[in-house]
């Protein structure tokens, strides 16, 4: 099982930074190390997968963005799985980190189901969009050290990323990548529904893309260190959408 649980919710731009992170977190300390439930689960019930994983690791970062606090009600019903993750490891005293996300405040102890008051007793981490690489590497030192996890040197070299590939909710990307450059074409029963293009620099995307329903959007993004999955975020005028798209 993996030393560091990401917790998060799905929705807005809470996933594509929870995404983002965890896949700096594997390309520090390997895929091992690291447990986001976007991964494949084994076989049985999620729950109990999930239960598995949580009690089993180190430390449990909680991802705290603007979806998580207009959902702060939700922790209240103790069948909400933010919650059930939370307040699993304070049961267990893992190492908790609530990750501050787009400007996102850490909420009051006051405002906290008592479950899961005490998360507002640990040290919260802020990570910046502008300031990400450098937040982060901050976080994973820490974690080495306090956790005693070896950072592994990593090449910022990627495979080529040509090829056909599919986010989490099922739409075909095609991807055409030449040196630095990358198009991207969105196709909807084999036909484009849009496109764009994207720079890389050692692993990290920057793109802008069209899409005929949302217009014009701008993003970036991480690609793994084996290139087969790229997660990041990507925003159309003030709605932010969080992704994550694997090669086929």
């Amino acid at each position: 099982m993996a030393a560091i649980f990401v917790s998060y919710r799905k929705q807005g731009a809470d996933k594509g930074r929870a995404l983002h992170l965890a896949q700096d977190l594997r390309a520090a300390f390997g895929d091992d190390a690291v447990f986001i439930d976007e991964q494949t689960y084994a076989l049985g019930r999620i729950g109990d997968f999930l239960s598995y994983e949580v009690t089993g690791c180190k430390a449990v970062l909680v991802v705290i963005g603007q979806t998580w606090v207009d959902r702060i009600q939700d922790l209240s019903d103790d069948r909400d799985w933010v919650r059930r993750e939370i307040e699993t490891g304070l049961k267990q005293r893992s190492l908790m980190v609530p990750v501050l996300v787009d400007d996102a405040q850490m909420p009051l102890k006051s405002k906290l189901p008592a479950a899961v008051a005490e998360l507002a007793d640990f040290h919260a981490v802020d990570i910046y969009p502008r300031h990400w690489k450098d937040n982060v590497d901050t976080l994973i030192d820490l974690l080495a050290t306090h956790l005693k996890l070896q950072r592994r040197r990593i090449s910022q070299s990627v495979p080529n990323l040509s090829g056909d590939w599919i986010d989490t909710d099922g739409v075909p990307v095609k991807l055409v990548h030449r040196g630095d450059e990358i198009k991207i074409y969105l196709l909807s029963g084999g036909r484009p529904m849009g496109e764009g293009e994207a720079s890389l620099s050692g692993n990290q995307v920057r793109f802008t893309i069209w899409r005929p329903d949302l217009g014009n959007g701008n993003g970036f993004g991480t690609v793994s260190s084996d290139g087969r999955q790229i997660s990041g975020s990507i925003q159309y005028g003030s709605q932010r959408f969080g992704f994550s798209i694997s090669k086929r």
